[in-house]
């Protein structure tokens, strides 16, 4: 089955897919999207609904996978969340300077 479900044609998840690699692209450079905007802001300066949005991101998960809510300026962040790092038994990575 497809990662949006049975209901999405073949075409449908091509488009989800490339919409996809138009939001990473544009996301990725600094100088295109302003770090400090909203959500609604980001979707407004990509021109697609919410929907859209959550489609594309949909159409390249495969297995389950946490997307953890956060502001686009921490998009490369870890996840810091003491209670997550430790009933995942993770670590963190620090380094002194």
């Amino acid at each position: 089955m497809s990662p949006l479900g049975k209901d999405f044609a073949d075409a449908d998840i091509k488009n989800y897919k490339r919409l996809y690699t138009h939001l990473k692209e544009k996301t990725e450079k600094k100088y295109v999207i302003d770090e400090n905007c909203s959500f609604d802001e980001y979707l407004q300066k990509l021109n697609i609904t919410e929907t859209d949005y959550i489609l594309a991101l949909r159409s390249n998960v495969r297995g389950h996978k946490i997307f953890y809510k956060r502001n686009l300026s921490e998009r490369k962040l870890n996840v810091y969340n003491r209670d997550i790092l430790s009933l995942r038994e993770d670590n963190m990575d620090l380094q002194f300077i």
